[in-house]
């Protein structure tokens, strides 16, 4: 994508928090403990990163509810391959209410919300992550629902980890919404702050918790962070101010290649080890070279990840190999049978489950 349209966007995002942002918040910081099930330092081009909304508290839940529904806007950017990306997440009415805990559907008194995943893991290619971060009280009014309901699924459309081309088309937008809202005096904003995390000449680029807390009389005490909660030093919640708490996560290994635009190639691949010829195996073994090509050219990918792919589809092509050497191998009248027998199954289970539905009453 064009680097200024990038921009743009950042821009864009970054003036929601000039905008009649009330100067009463916080920010309180905590490297985590060597305790966390994560990187204990995140290392450039080693490492993934990812952000999660630990928790939003509102001081005053159930009253809030009545009239006003909780918004977060989450923009985080980062270097992205050769450019500085943004993308922007809403957590709001949607998400939360699937947290409701109250049987009246009614957001209890110091609404809580746990673990919504913001972005990651993406690949840390160096430099600072900035956060941009607004919480919101928007209006019961059928058009600030409306539009809620449009920018909450279009922020859902840019997946985990992010479709970057997805998140340019759409962060806009997302933004666009958030700004009517705030024209049409549909949204009011509590708190809100940019920030950028960064990495440490002693440290490294470490994971840690971010609160931004709403503090209007100027007295936070000393704060803490416990089993993802925030807490006072004596270890009590935090009860008396509205605040999201928010963590800044790292891992080795992106965990998942589902994204990954491999499956066809690999499919193919598969085949032609399966072939049991010479000229098959030579055309598998070319298709797994383009594969590690792709894999070490993946901007999503990891340099340790993308070894690791490579590995196990190479032990993959060698596998359908030696599964074709075994057929091979067994007379014709044992792989006859095995077809044979496979075919008696799956009708024998066919008959069974047909049976079963008509057995069903009228």
């Amino acid at each position: 994508m064009p680097r200024d349209m990038w921009n743009d966007l950042f821009e864009k995002t970054r003036s929601l928090c000039l905008k009649s942002m009330p100067a009463t918040a916080q920010l309180a910081f905590k490297h985590q403990s060597r305790d966390d099930a994560w990187a204990s330092e995140i290392r450039e081009g080693e490492h993934y990163f990812g952000l999660t909304l630990n928790e939003i508290h509102l001081r005053y839940g159930q009253e809030f509810h009545v009239s006003y529904d909780p918004l977060v806007y989450l923009a985080i950017d980062f270097r992205y391959g050769s450019q500085r990306v943004t993308i922007p997440r809403l957590v709001g009415p949607s998400a939360l209410g699937a947290q409701k805990i109250n049987k009246d559907g009614k957001l209890p008194h110091g609404f809580v919300v746990k673990n919504v995943r913001i972005a990651g893991p993406h690949p840390y290619r160096g430099g600072p992550v900035g956060i941009t971060l607004v919480l919101y009280k928007v209006a019961h009014t059928n058009y600030a629902k409306r539009v809620l309901e449009f920018a909450e699924k279009l922020s859902g459309v840019i997946g985990f980890p992010a479709d970057i081309s997805i998140a340019f088309k759409i962060g806009e937008t997302v933004t666009d919404a958030i700004e009517a809202l705030f024209d049409m005096n549909d949204s009011v904003p509590i708190m809100g702050r940019r920030f950028e995390i960064n990495s440490s000449p002693k440290d490294g680029f470490q994971p840690q918790y971010v609160a931004l807390v709403n503090d209007s009389d100027k007295s936070l005490p000393p704060l803490d962070v416990r089993n993802g909660s925030l807490v006072v030093a004596s270890g009590e919640p935090l009860a008396d101010r509205e605040y999201v708490l928010l963590n800044l996560w790292g891992t080795e290994s992106r965990g998942s290649e589902a994204s990954l635009p491999t499956d066809t190639m690999v499919e193919k691949m598969c085949e032609c080890g399966l072939a049991g010829d010479a000229e098959s195996w030579q055309r598998g073994k070319s298709i797994l070279i383009t594969l590690y090509q792709q894999l070490l050219n993946n901007i999503d990918l990891t340099e340790p990840d993308a070894e690791l792919f490579f590995e196990k589809y190479k032990a993959k092509l060698i596998k359908c190999k030696e599964r074709a050497k075994l057929v091979a191998l067994m007379p014709v009248e044992a792989v006859n049978n095995s077809v044979v027998q496979r075919r008696t199954l799956e009708t024998a289970r066919l008959n069974k489950n047909a049976r079963e539905i008509l057995a069903l009453p009228d």
